[in-house]
């Protein structure tokens, strides 16, 4: 692990500027943030720290799919401690308090693509993977992994995801501090669970949403439903309309 270097002092910089901030479990390369944070939590019950590498070789995200992690991402996790009523709608809070800091701090506008995932024009820039790991009377502990592109260049991805992804550098022709992205994001992100009020977080989400109007094909279980996605449902399903008629559903989703 580690704690020194450029990106530590500078995350501890952004923290002074704050008086507040999560402990930093910094790695040059690990398998997984996601795994690391289950693991420091279970040894210890505490929630007050980040994991993030500048390399992750075996990130994960929805379904177990591979997340490609190279140099000049942002790969980190935390745990979020929320309320039972807002547990379903997490990681589309999640995502959109990470639209909204770089649409207020950089005006780049990027869009909610339903599930979990934020798009510029299409392409990926950020990926959302949220766990329960611990239920409590009124209130839960929530695993949540984000990686971000941030100043990842094309061809650092493999050559069948070029067309597919881009990154925050990219989209601007700047590059970011990571480690004062990394504490900007999670001074949002922690004010997120008290924050969420479920009606403005769906009228949020809908007006960024690159879903709607789409056509989907969602799997849930033997169940397949082909149709147009229409919006995001109070508690963050997807309502698709297929045969004249609406169905709120969740499930595996694929752009048709």
């Amino acid at each position: 692990m580690t704690l020194k270097g450029s990106f530590a002092e500078g995350y501890a910089a952004s923290l002074k500027q704050r008086d507040s901030g999560r402990a930093l479990h910094y790695y040059d390369s690990l398998v997984s943030t996601n795994l690391v944070a289950k693991e420091l939590f279970a040894a210890s019950g505490k929630a007050d720290f980040v994991v993030a590498a500048k390399v992750q070789t075996g990130g994960f995200g929805k379904y177990g799919r591979r997340w490609e992690s190279p140099e000049g991402g942002l790969w980190f996790s935390f745990i979020a401690r929320a309320d039972n009523s807002v547990v379903p709608l997490f990681t589309l809070a999640a995502g959109h308090y990470v639209a909204e800091y770089f649409l207020k701090k950089h005006n780049i506008r990027l869009q909610v693509k339903w599930p979990n995932d934020l798009v510029y024009n299409g392409r990926k820039v950020c990926g959302i993977l949220t766990e329960l790991l611990k239920a409590e009377k009124g209130y839960s502990y929530l695993l949540c992994g984000i990686g971000i592109n941030l100043n990842n260049t094309g061809f650092q991805f493999p050559a069948q995801l070029r067309g597919i992804v881009t990154s925050i550098a990219q989209i601007s022709g700047q590059e970011y501090d990571p480690a004062e992205t990394l504490a900007e994001i999670l001074h949002a992100l922690d004010a997120a669970p008290a924050g969420i009020v479920p009606g403005e977080l769906i009228n949020n989400l809908n007006s960024l949403s690159y879903s709607s109007d789409r056509k989907v094909l969602i799997r849930c279980g033997d169940i397949r439903l082909e149709g147009v996605f229409r919006r995001i449902t109070p508690e963050g399903a997807a309502l698709v309309e297929a045969g004249g008629k609406e169905y709120k559903t969740t499930g595996d989703i694929e752009y048709l």
